[in-house]
């Protein structure tokens, strides 16, 4: 294994994989216990159905050979992971590398002849376990929610973070064991916790939340070593800014503001270049979830992809979020225009269709999966990148963007779901259309928010909350 800090676990590559490892590609739980026989269809459970809530991540584990299930073809995603099982998973996760095996098990309860000898044996050897200080490791425990915290945190080569004083989670304090390693986990987006802001340190690891830790663990916008969440060289926004945002009209390059966002279409190299030079950073409007047929790129878009009228905007159409393999590639070259301009930022619109009548029968889960891909294009050029609304998948999100913007979170009494943001040192770009500023200021500017009126074209005028 790669132990540089900032590197991830690597990938391996194979063909015939399903659709599904198109998307790894594009954004680039145990084994099956003592039984382990090789399904024909790897990407097949028969007690996985494709709406479970963990389907994706189970299939992403079968299709990178990191699993198998069991030979009567389930892959029992309830059932707990023990500790010689997760070794398993990460000794496969990173390529199944050569181990020379020792003469004398590192572990007094793990015989040569046991089962995953080699891969504890590799896991002890590359520093991600010591075991227990009476010389055991336990393989048939459970493994615990904080020990899989630990251990990919060694696994990733122990990368700087420095913890934050005050514990995210109601059931761990700064003195909790592997404290410092579960927060870094959240940090970087692979975990959030649960809904009532516990994290359940001492809480047994099922299979498919295995699979869950080990997708995002690859995948996760943020690398997991970086501990601000921000890679070096990055735009890293101030919880507070004065800002602009026009999408029509002549652009007005005297607005004094902090951060302008602008159309990545309409807004040239040249005056990107300006606005930096007046000390602005400058944020890449796109759609990412919508087809707008004026656009130079429209003809890109194939028809199977292209879903209902946008309400309120002719000639837009909600997108199929689920073709990855599709849209992807459409996407990563508007970004790639981003930075080629020189923006600082990407504001990608229209990420929450699943809440829309957009013509798909789109799920959650496929929208936090589109929104992940969206974040890590952003982040694999260099560019930050803004959660466009989406307020209920804010929880879920914020690790892995670097600011939010909103509309009339003010109007539709939801402001509120988006304080994980402001909790974590990050902006919300938030814009009201039909109150009057005396109506939502106070409230949001107790809150932290970066708040605006504008007329919904969206033109050079506008009224900032006083401060």
């Amino acid at each position: 294994m790669n132990k540089t800090p900032g590197t991830k676990f690597t990938r391996r590559s194979r063909a015939g994989f399903s659709a599904l490892i198109v998307f790894v590609v594009a954004i680039s739980a145990a084994i099956g216990g003592a039984t382990t026989a090789a399904a024909d269809d790897p990407a097949s459970f028969s007690d996985v159905t494709t709406d479970a809530k963990f389907y994706s991540e189970i299939m992403w584990l079968a299709d990178q050979q990191i699993t198998t299930g069991f030979s009567d073809g389930t892959f029992l995603p309830t059932e707990s992971v023990s500790r010689e099982a997760f070794a398993a998973f990460l000794y496969r996760l990173d390529g199944e590398p050569s181990v020379s095996l020792p003469s004398r098990s590192p572990f007094k309860d793990v015989k040569s002849s046991a089962q995953f000898y080699k891969e504890i044996v590799w896991l002890s050897k590359e520093g991600i376990t010591t075991g227990w200080s009476d010389g055991t490791f336990r393989p048939k425990d459970k493994i615990t929610r904080e020990a899989i915290a630990a251990f990919l945190h060694r696994a990733e080569g122990k990368p700087s973070y420095s913890a934050p004083s005050r514990s995210p989670f109601t059931d761990m304090t700064t003195r909790s064991t592997f404290y410092k390693e579960v927060t870094w986990l959240a940090r970087s987006g692979v975990t959030t916790g649960y809904s009532d802001g516990t994290f359940r340190p001492k809480v047994n690891v099922s299979r498919e939340a295995v699979a869950a830790f080990l997708y995002r663990s690859t995948t996760s916008a943020a690398p997991l070593s970086a501990g601000s969440g921000s890679s070096a060289g990055r735009w890293n926004p101030p919880s507070k800014v004065s800002w602009q945002w026009q999408l029509s009209g002549p652009l007005d390059l005297s607005v004094n503001a902090q951060v302008y966002d602008v159309d990545l279409f309409d807004t040239s190299a040249a005056q990107v270049g300006q606005l930096q030079s007046q000390g602005s950073k400058v944020i890449c409007y796109l759609s990412a979830g919508s087809y707008e047929a004026d656009r130079p790129d429209s003809n890109k878009y194939p028809a199977a992809v292209l879903g209902r009228t946008l309400d309120g905007w002719p000639g837009e159409r909600w997108l199929d979020i689920r073709r990855l393999d599709v849209l992807l590639p459409i996407i990563a070259a508007r970004m790639d225009l981003c930075a080629k301009k020189g923006f600082d930022a990407v504001e990608p619109d229209n990420v929450d269709g699943y809440q829309n009548d957009s013509g798909f029968s789109l799920t959650a889960k496929d929208q936090e999966t589109f929104n992940r891909a969206l974040a890590k294009l952003a982040h694999d050029r260099g560019l930050a990148i803004g959660l466009k609304n989406d307020v209920d998948q804010v929880a879920l999100l914020q690790p892995v963007f670097d600011f939010a913007v909103n509309e009339q979170c003010a109007e539709y009494n939801e402001c509120s779901l988006l304080t994980p943001f402001i909790k974590a040192g990050k902006p919300v770009l938030h814009v009201e259309y039909n109150l009057p500023v005396s109506s939502f200021c106070p409230t949001t500017n107790a809150l932290g928010f970066s708040s605006l009126r504008k007329s919904l074209d969206l033109d050079a005028a506008r009224t900032p909350c006083p401060k």
